[in-house]
């Protein structure tokens, strides 16, 4: 091989090699651009479920609350009716009982 084309060799062998040094340098680049994207959608995406957690979470507390003070207040309603019964059901029951004994000491 004459000088000339070694020469030639060696400058497309060290064009090459810029070539692929820039283009390793752009990938290394676009890699890290693509991952700190990837990391801030990430804590991005994680912010906005966090809220629509948290909001769903206090209309969750919100409507046990209400329910619960529903329940409650029907809860009071049935408990003062059965005591309402229960008054009845004595004063009948000491009544029965008053007439027993009064019939039995005539």
């Amino acid at each position: 091989m004459s000088k000339e084309t070694i020469l030639k060799i060696r400058e497309a062998e060290d064009e090459a090699a810029r070539v692929v040094a820039r283009a390793n340098e752009q990938a290394r680049a676009m890699r890290e651009a693509a991952q700190a994207e990837s990391e801030a959608l990430c804590r991005s995406t994680e912010q906005e479920v966090s809220a629509e957690l948290a909001a769903m979470l206090d209309q969750i507390r919100q409507k046990t609350a209400e329910m619960s003070a529903h329940l409650t207040e029907e809860t009071r309603g049935r408990a003062e009716a059965v005591a309402a019964t229960a008054r009845l059901n004595r004063r009948s029951a000491e009544k029965i009982v008053i007439r027993g004994l009064d019939a039995k000491c005539r």
